[in-house]
């Protein structure tokens, strides 16, 4: 799954008001508004990381299928 899709599903997921999560992240309400309802597909990485922080969310590389890590 796509960064965008994942972070728009992790904010739905919290069940506050985007209001709330834009004022506690530190983020503009309008482009956590376009982006959550599609029409700013993209956000600044800075936008990205406040929102992560906020949510609890990290990258972490996808592990592929029949290789076992060490």
């Amino acid at each position: 799954m796509m960064i965008s899709k994942q972070l728009r599903a992790a904010i739905e997921a919290r069940n506050v008001t985007l209001y709330r999560i834009s004022r506690d992240a530190e983020v503009d309400w309008g482009t956590l508004q376009r982006f959550v309802d599609g029409r700013r597909p993209d956000i600044r990485m800075g936008t990205v990381d406040k929102l992560c922080e906020y949510l609890g969310l990290e990258l972490q590389p996808k592990r592929k299928k029949g290789k076992k890590s060490r």
